[in-house]
């Protein structure tokens, strides 16, 4: 059941969004984390179709690539995984330098097809969080809470930058009863 923002006190909210915020910045996935925190599975569905996108300086600079270099850019949305026309609980936007992440054509089909997010393809990069901010917006359901950015390096390179938006549908609707350390999905994915 998802809660009203009405029957949520404004320290309770702040809590749970800075919660998820420290859990987010230590996921090895955006979608476990999330998936953890509601408490339930998720699935993609495609925002707009994947499209040709133009690095700008920023950009460039965090997937190491010349300006001006072309990526492929994703934009969906994550929903429960079971059921249909769910309403979305976070908005994901990926810029994909294909080349890095060393996908099979299989890979590449499940890719293009839009059902699965890109941590999942490429189960084998390390996610770096660069930031993951607390928006100062009311709290309904529809509405941004969190915007965190990352990159998911592959064999050493940036291979990904992402944008991801949690609505506060999420944060809206339960807090989980363990703290993020102690959740396995948060263990360090690589051994130094």
């Amino acid at each position: 059941m998802i809660h009203t923002a009405s029957a949520v006190a404004a320290d309770d909210l702040h809590a749970r969004a800075d919660l998820l915020a420290r859990a987010l910045r230590v996921a090895g996935r955006f979608t476990d984390a999330l998936s953890w925190w509601v408490g339930y599975g998720l699935r993609r569905t495609q925002r707009a179709p994947d499209q040709a996108h133009t690095l700008d300086s920023d950009e460039a600079l965090l997937l190491d690539l010349p300006v001006g270099r072309k990526v492929v850019r994703r934009d969906g949305f994550l929903v429960p995984a079971v059921g249909e026309g769910q309403e979305p609980l976070a908005a994901v936007t990926s810029l994909v330098q294909l080349s890095r992440l060393g996908l099979s054509a299989a890979q590449r089909a499940s890719l293009h097809d839009g059902a699965t997010p890109i941590g999942v393809l490429a189960g084998d990069a390390h996610r770096a969080c660069h930031f993951v901010t607390v928006l100062d917006t009311e709290p309904e359901p529809e509405q941004p809470a969190l915007r965190v950015r990352a990159t998911l390096v592959s064999g050493g390179r940036p291979a990904v930058l992402t944008e991801e938006i949690v609505f506060w549908r999420a944060l809206l609707a339960r807090t989980p009863s363990s703290e993020p350390r102690a959740v396995p999905l948060f263990a360090a994915r690589a051994q130094w």
